[in-house]
């Protein structure tokens, strides 16, 4: 309704909206716990001011306290994410080095057949390498076809063949089929270790959806029960950064050099910015949802070498690096591929 129309007395609703300060809003993971402090301290001298005629409560008679213990449990669960991540990773690099470890057996079993059984059925009956980007599962395959193919070449060898077949000087087919068995245990335990980091993630992304639920109720509850004049209306936090002070991506490249991979990227020309942070995901594509935090330079450092997740040769990985400013906004680079050779 217009401020000059005479049916309505009191002033626009605009104190309610406008002029709002807010120095954390929720941008990003790392911004949830602060937000919510913010939040807390907030309800608290809302609570004082209305005195008598509170406490403020939210629907279900939901009041600070329990904000206060979900908070508390939001903390909880997104370091039970940190600690199922870690035990993720190092499962990954556990079975990278020994599925590593096979791939040059297959390519010695390999080279083997064609020296020693030419003109046989064997010569040309190993397995193929997978790709680098293969699953765990089609090299569990190339594997198993090797020691099938070997176990027949040590019992019926081709003629001018003395077996058993041993590769190197001393590797033999028990210690293969023994390596082998222990690559699949790892493989077993990568998947458990995955899925209870996803477990873990959507646990503590449920209570996020439903703390952001609440925020939203509160903020229209503290307009609802404070007087017009009060000054904490202009100081309930808010959700969203404003408009526009999202900064621009910077571009990232990255290649491998010698032991580890070195990722560069352009420097951010945004007055707010804080730091980088440098990010990860095991693939084959990259989920923002599931990525986790390598570390963080200062600006001015545009460049960073790591080997996380690339523990093995053929490990692949996926990075991005982030610009985050002081008021806690970021946004992501584009993601860019690393494969050890």
């Amino acid at each position: 309704m217009p401020d000059d129309d005479p049916i309505d007395p009191d002033p626009p609703v605009k104190p309610y909206v406008l002029e709002i300060t807010n120095t954390m809003p929720i941008t990003s993971l790392d911004s949830y716990l602060p937000t919510l402090q913010e939040f807390i301290n907030h309800w608290t001298q809302v609570n004082t001011e209305l005195g008598a005629g509170g406490p403020l409560t939210l629907l279900g008679a939901y009041p600070v306290a329990t904000l206060t213990t979900d908070r508390a449990a939001l903390d909880t669960l997104m370091t039970a994410v940190t600690a199922a991540d870690n035990v993720w990773n190092t499962a990954r690099g556990d079975m990278d080095i020994k599925r590593a470890a096979l791939v040059v057996r297959l390519r010695q079993f390999r080279g083997a057949c064609t020296a020693y059984l030419p003109g046989s059925s064997y010569q040309n009956a190993p397995p193929r390498v997978p790709s680098v980007n293969s699953t765990i599962g089609k090299f569990l395959t190339a594997f198993d076809d090797m020691a099938n193919l070997w176990t027949q070449i040590n019992a019926t060898p081709p003629p001018g063949f003395t077996g058993p077949l041993t590769l190197g000087s001393t590797y033999t087919l028990a210690t293969f089929n023994t390596d082998l068995a222990a690559l699949r245990t790892s493989a077993t335990a990568y998947s458990a270790a995955s899925q209870n980091a996803t477990i873990a993630r959507d646990k503590r992304n449920l209570l996020m959806a439903t703390l952001v639920q609440r925020l939203k109720q509160y903020r229209g509850a503290a307009i609802a029960k404070l007087t017009a004049g009060s000054a904490l209306i202009a100081s309930i936090p808010a959700l969203t950064a404003p408009s526009g002070s999202t900064p621009k991506p910077i571009r990232l490249s990255a290649v491998w050099d010698t032991d580890h991979a070195t990722l560069t990227w352009t420097p951010s020309d945004n007055a707010n910015l804080d730091y980088y942070s440098i990010r990860y995901h095991p693939g084959p594509r990259y989920k923002a949802a599931e990525e986790q935090a390598v570390d963080n330079t200062v600006p001015g450092v545009t460049t960073f070498e790591t080997d996380f997740g690339l523990v093995a040769s053929g490990a692949v990985a996926w990075f991005k690096v982030y610009v985050v400013t002081t008021t806690g906004n970021e946004k992501g680079s584009a993601a860019v591929k690393v494969i050890r050779p």
